[in-house]
């Protein structure tokens, strides 16, 4: 675990980005291309299927979201079994545009980022300080407690990555940050 900018840190986990971006690519066409979803969960409740992912909601009547929705994606959900990974998303920043800078005020400080398809032109904001996330098989902890943003400068290339909170990131955090 390094520490890459103040409130962004980095675990090698040896994940295949190729394999990811593979298995999520017929989601990415079914609800980016076609509905123009930007971010959508691939997680969900027992009571929903595939067929009914949705732009990112909280919670479904306060279940909270841990089913994998992506049946065709062994390799993702057994990533997010293997970590604890919860209310997963699939997440787009399209070129030459960000997000806003903002905090995210939650019980869980710390969101999990696993980037699956990014290019040099991506850059994370954290406390007006940048870094970046390559697709680089890690996964990126990001302290949302902290002013962030994430801004993609390139002229034509997408930004994917899988975003969630994960059980226990808290203890790993204490421990590995120290």
């Amino acid at each position: 675990m390094e520490e890459i900018i103040k409130g962004m840190w980095r675990f090698d986990a040896g994940l295949n980005n190729f394999k990811l971006y593979a298995e999520m690519m017929p989601y990415i066409e079914q609800k980016y291309e076609q509905e123009r979803c930007r971010a959508f969960c691939i997680q969900g409740t027992e009571r929903f299927d595939e067929t009914q992912i949705a732009e990112t909601p909280k919670s479904i009547e306060g279940e909270s979201l841990t089913e994998p929705l992506c049946k065709n994606a062994p390799y993702a959900n057994q990533i997010i079994e293997q970590y604890g990974l919860f209310h997963t998303r699939l997440m787009n920043r399209p070129p030459r545009t960000c997000y806003d800078y903002h905090t995210d005020p939650s019980v869980n400080r710390w969101a999990v980022h696993i980037p699956i398809l990014t290019n040099d032109s991506v850059f994370v904001v954290v406390d007006g300080v940048a870094g970046q996330m390559p697709d680089d098989g890690c996964i990126y902890f990001l302290d949302t407690y902290r002013y962030h943003t994430v801004l993609n400068g390139h002229k034509t290339e997408d930004r994917w990555h899988i975003v969630a909170k994960m059980h226990g990131v808290h203890q790993w955090m204490e421990q590995w940050c120290k």
